[in-house]
């Protein structure tokens, strides 16, 4: 799917999988890349319905995440332990701003969640000889972490609740 931003703000384009039914997956999970470039970006919603309601927002981005237009497609991974049977999957762009804004959705499918997911967005703020900041983004209910890292015999530190 490739949605360029022209036309008025507000405009939304939205894009529906056929029903699919998850019955044979212990824990299913929708995988998808993302590219979303340019000034006006938009925002770009992920939604399930589960054969009841539409399960609103479960991916969200707002902006441009890509600051050139060859630069890598992000992956996302949607976890959805819990769902049973026929499910549906729409991607929901909305417009935000005039022009420039370019949304790319790609390899797009309905799988087993991977027993770790990788993290999404990772980027690093602070470094020097002493200290490190590195940001993420993560791609499901997870809330602790092992980051290691250093020399020869580094340390394994847990992050997280």
């Amino acid at each position: 799917m490739y949605i360029e931003t022209l036309g008025n703000v507000g405009d939304t384009a939205t894009l529906f999988s056929p029903i699919i039914n998850v019955d044979g997956l212990t824990e299913p999970s929708v995988q998808f890349y993302y590219h979303l470039f340019g000034a006006n970006m938009g925002d770009l919603s992920v939604d399930v319905y589960d054969g009841t309601a539409w399960q609103v927002g479960l991916f969200t981005s707002s902006g441009p995440v890509q600051t050139a237009g060859s630069d890598a497609f992000e992956q996302a991974i949607i976890n959805l332990a819990g769902y049973t049977g026929d499910i549906q999957v729409r991607f929901v762009s909305t417009r935000t701003g005039v022009t420039s804004g370019d949304m790319a959705i790609d390899d797009f499918s309905v799988e087993e969640a991977p027993a770790c997911a990788p993290v999404a967005l990772l980027d690093t703020g602070v470094l020097n000889a002493m200290d490190a900041e590195i940001t993420w983004q993560s791609q499901g209910s997870e809330t602790t972490w092992i980051v290691e890292y250093g020399h020869c015999r580094f340390c394994s530190w847990h992050i997280g609740n």
